[in-house]
């Protein structure tokens, strides 16, 4: 009974695993939600694909995550974001980008992406108010004409009034959002929040104990 069991398990961790690279060659992911997720406006009662074009939301008390392209990609609560070519389109929320890849985060008019290869960085949108942090690695944002560098460790808001990079973003707690009424501008930067840490373990216990429910698009 236990050698059965054991088949079971081995079956369906071949099974994901082989899931996970047809996913990569296509450009698509792997999603794993915990909590309420929706995906193109449909609950997902566990980890399924997501393919270029997917929207994925997050309620007040749900997050997600997904690999793609040598990326990890996390989705904080209350976020909501769609899946493109090496890029997300972040339409509102939080979301954090660990990269070796390149991949990019696109918020309203701004692209944010690696200035190196690898990196990781967060980027909040709150209607038009656009947060970025760099955590590991510096990274250039993009606003047509427009470029800025952001150091290692620093931070950058859209609202600050000559767009230079800030120095050591402070913390929200996790899935904390800045009051819409107060105007973020220079010297007043209250990024994202650290407390992370149980976030991300609520999203490693959910990756570990899903299974795809759609490897590949029918």
């Amino acid at each position: 009974m236990i050698r059965f069991g054991i088949k079971i398990v081995s079956s369906v961790t071949l099974m994901i695993f082989a899931a996970s690279a047809t996913l990569a060659q296509s450009g698509a992911a792997l999603l794993y939600p915990s909590g309420t997720v929706m995906l193109n406006g449909n609950p997902i009662p566990g980890a399924t694909a997501l393919f270029q074009g997917d929207t994925v939301s997050t309620n007040d008390r749900s997050i997600a995550s997904f690999n793609t392209q040598n990326s990890r990609v996390s989705i904080n609560a209350q976020t909501t974001l769609r899946l493109e070519d090496k890029v997300v389109s972040l339409q509102n929320g939080v979301v954090t980008v660990d990269t070796k890849g390149g991949f990019a985060t696109r918020a309203d008019r701004y692209t944010v992406s690696p200035g190196e290869p690898t990196a990781k960085y967060r980027v909040v949108r709150q209607g038009d108010e656009i947060l970025v942090a760099s955590l590991d690695g510096p990274i250039v944002i993009k606003a047509g004409a427009k470029t800025y560098k952001v150091a290692a460790g620093s931070s950058w808001a859209s609202s600050a009034d000559d767009g230079s990079p800030q120095q050591g973003p402070e913390p929200l707690p996790a899935g904390k959002m800045p009051n819409k009424r107060k105007r973020i501008g220079t010297g007043a930067l209250v990024l994202i929040g650290v407390g992370m840490g149980g976030l991300a373990t609520g999203l490693a216990l959910s990756a570990s104990d899903s299974q795809p429910i759609s490897p590949v698009r029918p």
